[in-house]
């Protein structure tokens, strides 16, 4: 029987008696808080910013410019509606991410206020930023582990 259980059980013995009793238990520790070396501690992924340019055309033919800026040395995809899988995006100095995008003729569904998001990963964390074309404001997302 445990400690608890123990302890429960003389409770209730007393109480069922009507008499006074004092018990000392000794309990080891609930939880031990474990020390995780610097090297081995998750790293914080996060997206600072991520822009478009131009923010206000979004015709046929149309180059856009995406940047993100965020943890170095990470991953960064760009999902763009209509496309079938994430675009990666290239580090061109540590943690800003670019990649440039044409808006198409036909089946391309980017136009004003379409979301775009970006990912940025490193190892098992994941971050996530939305971008809705056409305002300024950037929604980024909270790190998580996948």
């Amino acid at each position: 029987m445990s400690n608890c259980h123990f302890v429960r059980f003389l409770a209730a013995a007393a109480i069922a008696q009507g008499t006074l009793l004092s018990v000392a238990v000794q309990a080891g520790p609930v939880f031990e808080v474990a020390q995780v070396p610097a090297e081995r501690r998750p790293e914080v992924v996060q997206i600072n910013s991520f822009v478009v340019t131009p923010s206000d055309k979004y015709d046929p033919g149309t180059k856009l410019m995406f940047k993100v800026e965020g943890t170095a040395n990470s991953k960064a995809f760009l999902t763009v509606p209509g496309s079938t899988d994430p675009l990666p995006m290239e580090e061109v100095k540590p943690g800003v991410y670019e990649r440039s995008y044409v808006v198409r003729r036909e089946g391309d569904q980017i136009e004003r206020f379409t979301n775009v998001r970006a990912d940025l990963k490193r190892g098992t964390n994941v971050t996530t930023a939305t971008l809705k074309l056409g305002e300024t404001a950037v929604t980024p997302g909270q790190g998580q582990r996948k």
